[in-house]
């Protein structure tokens, strides 16, 4: 084998093993959905792909006096769809100690369920709450940077090397949403109705002033789900 065909397989090798942990099948584009809806594999702590399980996201955005001030979380989220999602670009820069990755994955639609708590003020109107969130989004681009290193570990078979992430930053853009915060106002029912008719009717206004909190805060979560699947996936399974 020569050496650009070795670069080659190595390039693609690495960023299979990435996309592989983001849920988004890049190997054999034939493959039907259908099998990353159901596919587990304990082995490497990957339990389902569909529908994603995030523990929490956590939300701090703004200060006293800003337009869009938020703090609190959502918890125990559910995501449906993410296993639709494809490929928009991939680019790979190999260092001599680290590698640079960045891709971006398009998402036709996303339900989200989950628990939330929050409080704060979205534009005008103030906003506190604690109960269930139901969430729609559609056409979703995301974007994800990440540095990649290899890591000697110890194992059961001696040192072995693996992947892991040292830093990863993650940006999105959604082209629409309709929310649903229940039991707003401690269940005050017409201000509950307000604040979420103003959500959705100012959307965009609302996911741009929080994308930088959530991407942050997404980033961490991808890092430590990431992180946990490469522990257990070797690098000689994947540069051939």
């Amino acid at each position: 084998m020569n050496i650009s065909k070795m670069a080659f397989n190595r390039r693609c090798s690495i960023l299979a093993a990435v996309l592989f942990l983001f849920g988004v099948e890049v190997v054999d584009s034939k493959k039907p959905p259908e099998l990353l809806k159901t596919r587990r594999i304990p082995e490497i702590g990957v339990k389902r792909f569909e529908p994603l399980y995030i523990p929490e996201v956590r939300i701090s955005q703004g200060r006293s006096g800003d337009p869009i001030r938020l703090q609190g979380s959502f918890r125990n989220i559910l995501a449906h769809g993410p296993s639709n999602s494809t490929t928009r670009f991939t680019r790979i820069v190999f260092g001599e100690k680290n590698h640079t990755i960045t891709f971006g994955i398009d998402i036709p639609r996303i339900r989200i369920e989950a628990d939330y708590i929050l409080e704060g003020n979205i534009i005008v109107l103030p906003l506190v709450g604690e109960g269930r969130a139901n969430v729609n989004l559609r056409e979703v681009s995301t974007s994800v940077w990440m540095i990649v290193e290899p890591l000697k570990v110890q194992t059961e078979d001696g040192e072995r090397e693996v992947f892991r992430i040292r830093d990863i930053k993650l940006d999105f853009a959604v082209e629409g949403m309709r929310i649903h915060l229940g039991n707003l106002f401690n269940g005050n029912k017409l201000l509950g109705l307000t604040v979420n008719n103003f959500l959705n009717q100012n959307s965009k206004e609302v996911i741009g002033g929080i994308r930088g909190a959530i991407g942050r805060s997404l980033a961490e979560v991808f890092k430590r789900i990431m992180n946990e699947g490469f522990s257990h996936m070797p690098t000689d399974l994947w540069l051939i």
